[in-house]
């Protein structure tokens, strides 16, 4: 496989890759939940199945994260960018991609943080969550469920008042 250009992509592109590089490895299934338009497809060494809401080209199933029409514990790792604020209680979307990861499988996530809420144009459920849900949140609510944060210590120590979006990598136990 071909490792692609990464040098044309912006800092927070850059450390979703960083994530994806630290637990990724070759052979593996991994969801992109939420995957749109895929943008990170490309850097991810495994098998991807991309769901999403919407039909795009690079969408191989069209369901919502609601109920996941995958079997427990398929999926090596789940990525999840800048999605889950789109609800407003995002515990049963998180509920479901915890189902779908075998154990000792990888999650990363991203979500916008409340300083961003002013810069982006999202509705207003989104904003609310977002003002809601701080990364301490975040954190929290996915460590009940069973995952330990295996984030890298410089997204650790990175708060929301230092940038627009929360990074974390959280491994399934």
């Amino acid at each position: 496989m071909t490792t692609p250009d990464r040098s044309n992509l912006g800092r927070h592109s850059r450390r979703a890759i960083a994530l994806m590089d630290a637990c990724c490895q070759e052979g593996q299934l991994i969801l992109d939940a939420g995957a749109g338009n895929s943008p990170y497809r490309d850097f991810l060494p495994g098998n991807v199945v991309g769901i999403d809401i919407r039909t795009t080209p690079l969408v191989d199933v069209q369901a919502s994260l609601d109920g996941l029409p995958f079997p427990d514990e398929l999926f090596d790792g789940v990525a999840c960018y800048q999605v889950l604020f789109y609800r407003r209680d995002p515990v049963p979307w998180l509920k479901e991609i915890h189902r779908v990861m075998k154990r000792g499988g990888w999650f990363a996530l991203s979500v916008s943080m409340p300083k961003a809420v002013h810069r982006e144009r999202t509705w207003d459920g989104a904003k609310q969550t977002l003002c809601d849900w701080p990364g301490r949140r975040w954190v929290r609510e996915i460590m009940l469920l069973g995952l330990s944060d295996d984030s890298p210590l410089i997204e650790r120590a990175i708060r929301s008042n230092f940038g627009v979006y929360f990074f974390r990598l959280f491994r399934k136990i």
